[in-house]
């Protein structure tokens, strides 16, 4: 099981929909050009990050989690896109998986589109900063971090002692 977080830094100034100040989702979508499907551009999960508010004052840093890239099914929280009901809603098509997608991800968008759904007339005053895509440790990994640490410190010690 291998572990990604994906983060951002953000100040909204403002956010303005018709001569008034008002929030809007921010979303990650990860994007696969390769697999198109159903007659639409390409195939993406995507999840809400936070929320774009110039109501709060300073920098917030927003980020998002994957707990388990392997998985198959849409964690909670996630949607898909890449295929389309009656009502125009997205959802992943049948043929592809979440690992599926995240393995092939060509492009990480930071966005407040939602896959599917329009939102037009927005104006945004938004600065961006640290741009993040980390890897969580696994509880070895810092288990083993801890030991060296601790390895390095006791050499240190000996060799002060001499």
């Amino acid at each position: 099981m291998q572990s990604v977080t994906f983060g951002i830094d953000v100040l909204a100034n403002s956010v303005w929909f018709f001569n008034r100040e008002v929030t809007r989702d921010l979303v990650i979508e990860l994007r696969d050009y390769d697999n198109q499907a159903n007659g639409l551009p390409y195939t993406s999960v995507w999840a809400k990050v936070g929320t774009l508010d110039a109501g709060k004052t300073g920098w917030q840093h927003l980020s998002v989690t994957i707990d388990d890239t392997s998985v198959l099914g849409l964690p909670s929280g996630w949607g898909g896109y890449g295929a389309e009901d009656a009502q125009g809603n997205p959802f992943l098509p049948s043929d592809r998986t979440f690992a599926s997608v995240l393995a092939g991800v060509d492009e990480v968008a930071f966005t407040t589109l939602v896959p599917g759904f329009v939102y037009g007339f927005t104006y945004f005053d938004v600065a961006v900063d640290n741009i993040s895509i980390s890897p969580v440790p696994e509880p070895a990994q810092g288990g083993m971090l801890l030991a060296g640490l601790a390895g390095m410190a006791a050499l240190a010690r000996r060799r002060a002692r001499r």
